[in-house]
């Protein structure tokens, strides 16, 4: 399969959202909701693909659960759409570390075998697992070199600071715990709560394997990308301390197609 890549060498993706009037929308705005929405969908669920309004709202008719994630995050697509959008115009760099996350993480997610509804949690989370940066003071966040002990204690509260974003935003609070302890490690060394095993939330160990690997494999303003081998050699290493085995071994099967 021919894929696409930009100057820089990476992939280039197109999401399309598809809505038609008045077929399913009865006015210009229900025409653009639902063309925003369906285009959401498109890029949550693995990109590179067309989403049809008339398709997710033929879904919810035939008994969707009307509360779950999905069907919240199909119905407000601008609530995530805007976090990402502040992440953006905040820290470009930062918001494309997110959407390539976004699409390991899914895939990961497939390999795992995670339902339909965590599958959910898993895209928007990886969307969202760095807006807690927005609270990072911009000479922190864009230092050109190394931190220092303090500036990294202000870097490790991003996780916390992103429940004080996220934590009143009802459509994605299935995602927040995940978002949270993103930064959790499997031995119970990692932050902010320390937590261990079976203690961090299935989607948090996904993300943690999938950031830290896009961390690793991209250029940073005081450092060169790891080659993959490299960075793949650095996830077996810290299997069982920082990472959870099964899902480095998830992972690494995805690496392999």
């Amino acid at each position: 399969m021919a894929r696409r890549m930009d100057s820089n060498g990476n992939k280039v993706t197109i999401s399309l959202g598809v809505a038609s009037f008045p077929d399913v929308a009865g006015s210009a705005e229900e025409l653009i909701y639902g063309a925003d929405a369906a285009m959401y969908w498109a890029k949550s669920t693995g990109k590179n693909r067309v989403g049809r309004w008339d398709r997710l709202v033929s879904r919810k008719a035939e008994g969707a659960a009307p509360w779950s994630l999905t069907d919240r995050a199909v119905r407000a697509p601008d609530v995530v759409a805007a976090l990402v959008a502040a992440l953006a115009a905040k820290d470009p760099i930062t918001s494309a570390h997110t959407e390539r996350c976004s699409w390991y993480a899914a895939k990961l997610a497939e390999e795992l075998r995670l339902p339909e509804e965590e599958r959910m949690v898993v895209r928007v989370a990886a969307l969202l697992h760095d807006i807690g940066k927005l609270a990072v003071p911009d000479e922190v966040l864009f230092k050109p070199g190394p931190l220092t002990e303090e500036e990294w204690v202000q870097m490790r509260q991003h996780p916390s600071a992103a429940l004080h974003v996220l934590g009143q935003i009802r459509s994605i609070a299935e995602a927040t715990p995940a978002i949270v302890h993103h930064h959790e490690h499997f031995d119970g060394s990692g932050y902010p709560d320390g937590l261990a095993g079976e203690e961090i939330p299935v989607v948090s160990r996904i993300l943690l394997v999938t950031d830290a690997f896009d961390a690793m494999t991209t250029d940073r303003p005081y450092r060169k990308a790891m080659p993959v081998e490299a960075a793949v050699e650095e996830l077996e290493r810290n299997c069982g301390n920082q990472f959870d085995p099964r899902v480095v071994e998830a992972f690494l099967e995805v690496l392999s197609r």
